[in-house]
Protein backbone atom coordinates (compact mmCIF):
# COMPACT_ATOMS: atom_id res chain seq x y z
CA UNK A 1 0.00 0.00 0.00
CA UNK A 2 1.23 3.13 -0.60
CA UNK A 3 0.77 6.35 1.56
CA UNK A 4 -0.66 9.65 0.60
CA UNK A 5 0.94 11.51 3.53
CA UNK A 6 4.07 13.42 2.49
CA UNK A 7 7.11 12.20 4.14
CA UNK A 8 8.98 14.74 6.75
CA UNK A 9 11.35 15.44 4.14
CA UNK A 10 8.58 16.88 2.21
CA UNK A 11 7.63 18.47 5.10
CA UNK A 12 10.68 20.49 6.38
CA UNK A 13 12.52 22.89 4.33
CA UNK A 14 15.61 24.22 5.28
CA UNK A 15 16.04 27.98 5.03
CA UNK A 16 19.45 29.39 3.58
CA UNK A 17 19.19 31.60 7.08
CA UNK A 18 19.19 28.27 9.00
CA UNK A 19 15.78 28.83 9.59
CA UNK A 20 12.94 26.25 9.06
CA UNK A 21 9.80 26.27 7.53
CA UNK A 22 7.70 23.13 9.19
CA UNK A 23 4.42 22.05 8.13
CA UNK A 24 1.67 21.37 11.03
CA UNK A 25 1.24 18.09 10.29
CA UNK A 26 5.22 17.04 10.72
CA UNK A 27 4.53 14.03 12.80
CA UNK A 28 6.52 15.29 16.31
CA UNK A 29 8.31 11.58 16.66
CA UNK A 30 9.68 12.42 13.25
CA UNK A 31 10.70 15.71 14.07
CA UNK A 32 12.62 14.26 17.28
CA UNK A 33 14.56 11.83 15.36
CA UNK A 34 15.58 13.78 12.31
CA UNK A 35 17.01 16.73 14.45
CA UNK A 36 17.90 15.27 17.73
CA UNK A 37 15.12 17.17 19.41
CA UNK A 38 12.90 16.24 22.75
CA UNK A 39 9.59 17.64 21.89
CA UNK A 40 6.84 16.44 23.42
CA UNK A 41 4.53 13.57 22.16
CA UNK A 42 2.23 12.64 24.95
CA UNK A 43 0.27 14.90 24.76
CA UNK A 44 0.57 16.01 20.66
CA UNK A 45 1.28 13.79 17.55
CA UNK A 46 2.39 16.72 15.30
CA UNK A 47 3.30 20.01 15.26
CA UNK A 48 0.67 21.83 15.18
CA UNK A 49 -1.06 19.65 17.85
CA UNK A 50 2.27 20.56 19.86
CA UNK A 51 1.76 24.32 19.08
CA UNK A 52 -1.92 24.24 19.87
CA UNK A 53 -1.40 22.41 23.36
CA UNK A 54 1.18 25.42 24.17
CA UNK A 55 -1.10 27.97 23.28
CA UNK A 56 -4.13 26.55 23.74
CA UNK A 57 -5.90 28.55 21.12
CA UNK A 58 -5.50 28.63 17.47
CA UNK A 59 -2.39 31.22 16.23
CA UNK A 60 -2.74 34.21 14.05
CA UNK A 61 -0.53 34.43 11.71
CA UNK A 62 2.98 36.27 12.59
CA UNK A 63 2.50 34.43 16.72
CA UNK A 64 6.03 33.72 17.67
CA UNK A 65 6.06 31.43 20.32
CA UNK A 66 8.98 29.34 21.83
CA UNK A 67 8.60 25.45 22.70
CA UNK A 68 11.90 23.58 24.44
CA UNK A 69 13.74 26.29 23.46
CA UNK A 70 12.73 26.27 19.67
CA UNK A 71 11.77 29.73 18.40
CA UNK A 72 8.34 29.30 16.03
CA UNK A 73 6.83 32.34 13.99
CA UNK A 74 3.21 31.09 12.64
CA UNK A 75 3.37 32.11 9.07
CA UNK A 76 -0.28 30.81 8.03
Amino acid sequence: TTSTAPSIDEEVIQQSDGSMIIDGSANLRDLNKMFGWELDTEDARTFNGLILEHLEEIPDEGTVCEIDGLLITILE
